[in-house]
């Protein structure tokens, strides 16, 4: 699977130690979709690893493997497995360097590039409702005898002829919906 976003990991001391910058910004949060690719080319002499622990094996968590290829000594790539753990970036050799590296279903809105997935179809909940019906009443519904102003063409009765109202009674409808699925969609692109 080809990458999706290639990130450039650069180091430098913005006073308090050597610390990581993602695309030039210091210790930057980085969104990773779930099922999808991700290269970090980064320094020689700061390896680059993934944990689930903040600041890795510096604070006592181990290295994150999975989906994990460390491609050269400058070069790592990452599928981001379905439902991974959040993840923290990390140097192996200086502590401190890292910062967060959030794992998100790639579902989420915004989350993948232009052209990546089908329009409208993130964020999507479908939920199918089974079963419904609707009974309507028409109630009492009137009726004008062809008398009376305005009843038939211009000139054909005379200016305010009684009407007559017939009245009929008792009249209902129902119909069936049957099956209905509904989908909910607040992702971007789903509506007008």
């Amino acid at each position: 699977m080809s990458a999706i976003r290639t990130f450039t990991v650069t180091v430098a001391n913005p006073g308090s130690g050597n610390r990581y910058y993602i695309d030039g910004v210091l210790q930057e949060t980085v969104n990773l979709a779930e099922g999808y690719t991700y290269v970090f080319n980064y320094p020689a002499g700061h390896p680059f690893k993934f944990s689930t622990t903040s600041d890795g094996t510096h604070s006592g968590g181990v290295e994150y493997t999975t989906g994990v290829t460390h491609n050269s000594s400058t070069k790592v790539t990452i599928v981001v497995a379905d439902s991974a753990p959040q993840l923290y970036y990390y140097c192996s050799l200086h502590p401190y360097m890292g910062g967060q590296a959030n794992t998100v279903s790639s579902d989420s809105w915004g989350m993948l590039n232009y052209g990546h997935n089908t329009w409208g179809s993130q964020d999507d909940v479908v939920t199918t409702l089974t079963g419904l019906s609707a009974t309507t009443a028409v109630g009492t519904p009137t009726a004008f005898h062809e008398t009376g102003w305005g009843a038939d063409t211009w000139g054909f009765e005379g200016w305010g002829g009684a009407n007559t109202i017939i009245t009929l009674p008792g009249l209902t409808a129902t119909t069936a919906v049957g099956d209905l699925t509904a989908v909910i969609r607040p992702g971007w692109g789903t509506l007008n």
